[in-house]
């Protein structure tokens, strides 16, 4: 099992004005911020992904780009792939035109912000 973590955006849903939450969109690691009201994805840019803190050493995550958006912690030298730790889209809202292949069971973190070692890449 899968422990998958509840983020919200930094920004308010432009159509309706509530929180965002980051899904995985697509196959392949595609991720988007779905209003919780309207439903509607918007697309995701690296200045919108939250600050996140290793669950290991609590030290900040250093946030970057390869095709698809990571998280490393320098100190203890392993990276997330910020897809594989965010809630499939299917998990939380209806089709609204994304889509991505259907997983195993999950389990979700709402508050904390400290990424488990188990979702982990070593470096």
């Amino acid at each position: 099992m899968t422990e998958k973590m509840i983020l919200y955006g930094k920004y308010l849903c432009r159509h309706c004005e509530r929180l965002r939450i980051f899904v995985r969109s697509r196959q392949g690691g595609l991720v988007s911020q779905n209003c919780v009201k309207c439903k509607k994805p918007q697309a995701v840019n690296i200045n919108d992904l939250p600050d996140l803190y290793c669950g290991e050493c609590d030290e900040k995550l250093v946030k970057f780009k390869r095709k698809n958006y990571f998280y490393s912690c320098d100190n203890c030298k392993v990276e997330w792939e910020f897809a594989q730790i965010v809630p499939d889209w299917y998990e939380l809202f209806e089709y609204y035109g994304y889509a991505a292949p259907v997983s195993n069971e999950v389990t979700y973190t709402h508050t904390q912000l400290k990424v488990p070692l188990s979702a982990a890449y070593s470096i």
